[in-house]
């Protein structure tokens, strides 16, 4: 069996190595930097000065103690992936402390547990740094759709691919451009500027039955390339509307009027979304009796923990007049 053979005078970057490498159950040897090495093509790890002194002698792999967890992992896939990977897939098990697979051409190559998803997102940068490969797929499971939707958004800002598995098949979801570091949504999609990306999840989830749905702002433009990408409806960004609505301006409703009325236009659904509430929501559903649906979190849970959530939905309901089939 092949095995990492530390190879270093640095005792205290030795000590770490092999106790890293052994936790993550790695066949391990150490070996003085004058030893010779088991084999031809063994992977040696060393100091940067160690390794550019004896560069031709196996597969050296520089270490040093400020990124030794990146190291380890350039390790790992050097031993057990093969020496040309042309394919290599990082699964996702999307809950709100993901785990970590990667193959490479088929091989599982390791599997790690991580605290949250801004580890995660590092550990996939720190992952793929060191990594050379052809072509990169990423496979995330259903797991907590808040925490998948983050992690897919995040990978997708990237431009990387990302396939869903479909464990459970929503009717509906929505495309937010939002980054790891947003709290929450802050602006639409610039679909021109993304349309192959756009384009290609929006065929991947239509071909498993699933409604297709793009946050956008209220801009004629936005929705007429979201009707090219090929999605079902458009979700208006009524942050500005709340906003100015909030001030008594009635007149903000006009860009959204404008906006529903030309995507019901063009075969596309209207659904709404950001900071709707019981104070603007009525307001907002008689003005645009083309709106099919509307996203609310934050306001409804807000209320719910002083009304109770069963008569809050109900208000809610009240307030969009449901009888007209708009869905909440």
């Amino acid at each position: 069996m092949q095995k990492i053979v530390v190879r270093t005078e640095n005792f205290q970057l030795a000590y770490r190595v092999m106790h890293l490498l052994r936790e993550r159950k790695v066949n391990v040897e150490q070996r003085s930097i004058d030893e010779t090495l088991p084999h031809r093509d063994s992977i040696w790890i060393g100091t940067p000065q160690e390794v550019a002194f004896r560069q031709h002698e196996g597969r050296p792999i520089a270490a040093q103690l400020e990124s030794i967890d990146e190291m380890i992992e350039e390790a790992i896939f050097a031993l057990r992936s093969p020496k040309q990977t042309h394919r290599l897939i990082i699964g996702i098990d999307t809950g709100p402390r993901p785990g970590l697979a990667w193959l490479a051409d088929g091989v599982l190559i390791d599997t790690i547990q991580t605290e949250s998803i801004d580890e995660c997102l590092v550990r996939i940068d720190a992952l793929l740094q060191h990594q050379s490969f052809q072509h990169l797929l990423f496979k995330l499971g259903n797991g907590s759709p808040s925490h998948r939707d983050r992690l897919v958004n995040a990978l997708l800002i990237k431009n990387h691919s990302v396939e869903l598995v479909k464990e459970n098949k929503p009717a509906q979801v929505t495309l937010v451009p939002d980054g790891p570091e947003a709290i929450t949504s802050n602006a639409g999609w610039d679909v021109k500027n993304n349309f192959k990306l756009l384009s290609e999840v929006i065929k991947e989830f239509q071909n498993e039955g699933i409604r297709v749905s793009i946050f956008v702002d209220p801009t004629l433009e936005q929705i007429e390339w979201v009707k090219k990408a090929g999605a079902d409806r458009v979700e208006l960004y009524t942050e500005q509307f709340a906003h100015e609505f909030s001030k008594g301006n009635l007149d903000s409703i006009l860009p959204y009027k404008e906006a529903a009325v030309f995507a019901k236009d063009i075969d596309l659904g209207v659904n709404a979304g950001h900071d709707l509430s019981l104070e603007n929501l009525n307001y907002f559903a008689k003005e645009i009796p083309e709106l099919d649906e509307v996203s609310i979190g934050h306001a409804l849970i807000s209320d719910a923990l002083y009304l109770g959530l069963e008569n809050t939905i109900q208000l809610y309901r009240r307030a969009l007049n449901t009888d007209n089939g708009i869905e909440f």
